[in-house]
């Protein structure tokens, strides 16, 4: 009923958990598990690509229906638990998360106008930092939305690229700067390779990326020091801009870990701590090589795989979350092999 006629079922909801439902948190729990069609939810009812509570007048009432009844402080805290199983609860979060990033997807004045107005609704004040970030981000996206300037113009012509104005921006020159890098390793005459050893652990990994990446900039993003970030919940590397959110970056000696442990650290730690807590929409997931592991066991089937494989298994995972998980706006997985090119041929 909400998708085809909200504001009869947004009343048919102020009356339920008005008083008549039994467990009004209960009840918000599992309609909104049922609504969370993207990821086949609990029960989900068939999704339709416009839903009619999915306008600015009537997420107005409706997102604080959801937020006082699914509180993010009773969240499940799945970070750092290792592999589990998604229930009821889960996509009933997901789905709360997932209005406001609708509503401000929608990049228009009413979306504006109403997302400032629920910063100040009392239901929503565990994540009024949340929101108040993506009401700044409407905010310049809707004051960037006029031609490029100028400047813009000279800039691209020179260089393929401008300075990044929002979030998506900082992502593209991101995974751009990282396809550069592998290139640099994996194909270049005078290669890259040779400046970290098959011995070094992700540490030196790590400040070798940073090196890297700030040699690049060209003045449009920065990659703070290690000592400069919150050691409680960083990444591994953040690419910072002072006009949009940062880029969070995890790096991996893919020889170091199984299958299983990479994929977790991607969904658990990557997704679920360090976009969160940087108040972050995108990911670059990198995976270095030297082949000291001969090979990886696919988790099901114990079938040996190569590191490519691996990547790929990787990826698709990357894909999926993309697709079901709406605080996420992209991931991209940067698979580089330092290892000789001459003993791979071999």
């Amino acid at each position: 009923m909400l998708q085809l006629d909200a504001p009869s079922a947004l009343d048919l909801i102020e009356q339920g958990t008005g008083g008549s439902w039994r467990d009004p948190d209960q009840t918000m729990t599992r309609l909104c598990a049922a609504l969370n069609g993207s990821l086949g939810g609990f029960e989900a009812v068939p999704a339709i690509s416009n839903p009619d509570y999915a306008t600015p007048i009537h997420l107005r009432r409706f997102i604080p229906f959801v937020f006082r009844h699914i509180k993010p402080r009773d969240d499940i805290e799945r970070a750092g638990t290792g592999v589990y199983s998604t229930g009821e609860r889960d996509w009933a979060e997901d789905f709360r998360n997932g209005l406001l990033i609708r509503l401000s997807a929608l990049q228009s004045e009413e979306a504006r106008r109403v997302l400032s107005e629920l910063i100040g609704d009392p239901a929503l004040s565990d994540v009024r930092d949340w929101a108040a970030h993506l009401l700044d981000d409407l905010t310049k996206k809707l004051a960037d939305s006029r031609p490029w300037t100028a400047n813009d113009v000279r800039c691209f012509s020179a260089e393929y690229e401008r300075d990044p104005k929002t979030d998506g921006d900082l992502f593209k020159i991101a995974c751009d700067r990282f396809d550069d890098i592998k290139r640099d390793v994996e194909e270049s005459d005078n290669s890259l390779r040779e400046e970290l050893r098959a011995d070094d652990d992700e540490l030196a990994l790590r400040r070798w990326l940073a090196r890297k990446l700030n040699e690049r900039s060209r003045q449009r993003y920065t990659v703070p020091q290690e000592e400069e970030i919150d050691l409680r919940q960083r990444p591994d590397l953040r690419m910072e801009n002072p006009k949009t959110p940062p880029a969070s970056i995890e790096v991996k000696w893919a020889d170091n870990w199984t299958v299983p442990q990479l994929l977790e650290r991607l969904e658990n730690q990557l997704v679920g701590q360090y976009l969160r807590a940087n108040n972050s929409r995108y990911g670059i997931y990198v995976l270095g090589t030297f082949a000291r592991k001969g090979y990886w066991e696919e988790p099901i089937s114990s079938r040996r795989l190569a590191f490519e494989e691996v990547v790929e298994i990787v990826r698709r995972r990357a894909s999926e979350l993309e697709a079901t998980r709406s605080d996420v706006s992209g991931i991209h997985v940067v698979p580089i092999d330092f290892s000789d090119p001459r003993a791979r041929s071999t």
